[in-house]
């Protein structure tokens, strides 16, 4: 035999508000736990991250440059 299946979308949890609290208390202390790790994962990196980011902009500004120069120097 066959079962009914449903193809719409399963509706919304509903939560008590007791619910809501634990899950706002549970969500609170990960983050307190887990806050100061992530800062320092994204402090890490941070550096390199400018780093690259000057450099690729710089050359960026390079290649503008060079291409004007070019330009000025070959008028038509």
């Amino acid at each position: 035999m066959f079962g009914l299946t449903n193809c719409s979308e399963t509706p919304p949890l509903k939560l008590t508000l007791e619910q809501r609290d634990l899950v706002d208390t549970i969500y609170l202390k990960k983050v307190q736990t887990l806050g100061p790790a992530l800062d320092s994962a994204c402090e890490v990196g941070r550096e390199q991250r400018l780093k690259e980011a000057l450099d690729s902009i710089l050359a960026v500004r390079r290649a503008e440059e060079e291409a004007l120069r070019v330009k000025y120097a070959n008028p038509k």
